[in-house]
């Protein structure tokens, strides 16, 4: 072993002993798991009103979003959709940061068509209460706390709905909003790709949690210390190895 390649391999346990961060694939249930994370249901009137707080509300297939229509008790409007309100589903993952990867819808309407979503994700850099009253959809995204992750038509009622990333592959986010329909280019919801009311209930998501370990866990320099010694030994008795 030369000294380039015993510097590598220094570097290379300082990294392994270093490392802070954790991932997992999780599934999510999202009506009745004891695991679900928190929710909040949000709606507007209209595509450039600002958004009110509604009620989660759990449905055989998912949940859905009561807002303040009467009709909220009824097929096909006990749901997430766009008919008479703009309506969405908050997903909070408190302390962890998550990657959707899947977002599975459990009920729809009899046609697939009719179950398109958008997805944002929170990105900001200051803490974020968990409320958006005084939002619209367009304006959290022209804040640049915001980043519509994509509009997705429904393809699997029931079913997974894998989310594509494109460039975007990096993003974590504690706070995830799934609506139905779409949000146009020039932020405002509307009909999704399918041209179609949409009408879906969210039975689970799928994703990566990002955590970090604690403190602890980070070695201290005289941990580096203790490594390079001991490569420096291996060296030293493989060099007698060669001697002998």
């Amino acid at each position: 072993m030369n000294r380039k390649q015993l510097a590598c391999a220094v570097i290379t346990v300082g990294l392994a002993l270093g490392s802070g961060v954790a991932s997992a694939t999780t599934t999510w249930t999202l009506n009745g798991s004891t695991t679900m994370p928190a929710m909040t249901a949000w709606y507007a009137s209209g595509s450039t009103d600002l958004l009110k707080a509604g009620v989660v509300t759990g449905w055989d297939g998912g949940v859905g979003v009561k807002s303040d229509n009467s009709n909220e008790s009824t097929s096909p409007n006990h749901a997430i959709d766009n008919r008479d309100r703009y309506e969405s589903l908050l997903i909070n993952f408190g302390p962890s940061e998550a990657r959707l990867d899947t977002v599975s819808i459990g009920w729809s309407t009899e046609r697939k068509e009719r179950s398109d979503f958008f997805l944002l994700a929170y990105t900001g850099t200051t803490p974020f209460s968990g409320s958006l009253s005084g939002s619209s959809y367009s304006t959290l995204l022209s804040s640049g706390s915001w980043a519509l992750i994509g509009n997705y038509a429904g393809t699997a009622v029931p079913g997974w709905n894998p989310i594509n990333y494109g460039t975007a592959a990096s993003v974590h986010s504690s706070f995830w909003l799934i609506g139905a329909g779409s949000i146009g280019s020039n932020g405002m919801p509307g009909v999704g790709p399918n041209n179609y009311y949409d009408y879906i209930k969210i039975a689970s998501v799928s994703g990566v949690v990002q955590t970090s370990t604690p403190p602890a866990a980070v070695p201290e320099p005289g941990s580096l210390v203790l490594a390079g010694l001991g490569l420096l030994g291996l060296v030293a008795t493989r060099r007698r190895w060669k001697a002998a």
